[in-house]
């Protein structure tokens, strides 16, 4: 689209607006997001007005701001809608697997969900910094942290972290 590509402009700056996915991972997963016509995710059109995912969506707003075709910049507003529609039901969804989850139900099948949903808030948030918005930054900003607390993300160790070395007293 306009010889630029939404994902490809964004990606190389992604870490600096908070993307925190594997990258690898992360195209696999779009590949297979994206509508049948597309061949790559590096090569797409919007996302898929069936799917209800705003990641995507929100990668395409910061690829379209990122972009230095002027034509795809211009549609910054459209994808800026699209994707503010696209978390909202998608953050609505969430709340049901935010109780499953308080109330100790297995939610296993849900993660790249939720996972998705607070990527989006951290890119969101990050985009409306960029943009001197910051009523809505720290709004997209505290949404992130609810969502990661509820699911106590915060609570999560690394099974890799270094360990303190056993120091013998003795």
């Amino acid at each position: 689209a306009h010889g630029y590509n939404r994902i490809e402009a964004f990606l190389p700056h992604a870490t600096d607006f908070g993307f925190f996915l594997h990258k690898i991972r992360f195209l696999r997963w779009a590949d297979q997001h994206l509508p049948p016509r597309s061949s790559s995710p590096l090569q797409s059109p919007p996302p898929d007005a069936q799917d209800n995912d705003p990641l995507l969506s929100v990668v395409y707003l910061w690829g379209a701001t990122l972009s230095s075709d002027a034509d795809l910049r211009a549609q910054g507003g459209a994808y800026l809608t699209d994707a503010i529609q696209r978390l909202s039901t998608a953050f609505q969804s969430t709340d049901a697997l935010l109780l499953r989850i308080a109330l100790g139900f297995n939610v296993d099948d849900h993660w790249p969900d939720i996972v998705h949903v607070l990527q989006a808030e951290v890119l969101l948030a990050n985009y409306f910094y960029h943009e001197g918005r910051f009523v809505e930054a720290r709004q997209h900003t505290a949404c992130a942290v609810t969502l990661a607390l509820s699911c106590g993300l915060h609570q999560i160790r690394l099974s890799t972290a270094p360990q303190p070395a056993h120091v013998d007293i003795s």
